[in-house]
């Protein structure tokens, strides 16, 4: 149903205008670890979630979830690349991270196609693919947490 595919571009929007808020009043780097933990957990369902349209009451709200979590992460990670830097060196600083998520897709995606294709039925490919990205984000957000120096008043 198309209300799946709507639900993420309406919480990306909602993230999008409050994540600014979020990261004036908490700081980058905890927006940056809660938003990419809500997206790891959001995305745990779909692990589980059947096939059926009673699985779309599971589903939606979860998408919802997961990908505010995952924009409003986006957000605080291109401020923290950002952050402190002179004004002549921000264009630079953005390239960088445009140019990081970008790299991080194209080697992403297909690796997570890779783990889906062990499988002989689909469905348990796409289930071990997605736990796979629930674990390494994760994973992320543990070296995040602890390997991102934290600002003065942060």
């Amino acid at each position: 149903t198309g209300l799946v595919f709507g639900v993420p571009g309406l919480a990306s929007v909602v993230a999008g205008v409050i994540g600014g808020r979020l990261i004036a009043r908490y700081g980058s780097r905890r927006v940056l670890v809660t938003g990419m933990t809500v997206q790891a957990l959001a995305t745990l369902p779909a692990v589980f979630v059947g096939t059926g349209l009673s699985s779309l009451a599971l589903l939606v709200p979860a998408l919802f979830i997961g990908f505010f979590g995952h924009v409003s992460a986006i957000v605080a990670y291109t401020v923290t690349g950002t952050s402190g830097l002179p004004d002549e060196e921000q264009g630079l600083a953005t390239g960088l991270t445009s140019m990081t998520q970008q790299v991080a897709i194209t080697v992403g995606v297909p690796l997570l196609g890779a783990v889906a294709a062990t499988q002989s039925v689909e469905l348990t490919g796409i289930r071990l693919a997605l736990g796979v990205n629930v674990a390494v984000t994760l994973a992320s957000v543990v070296l995040i947490r602890y390997g991102l120096r934290r600002h003065a008043g942060r």
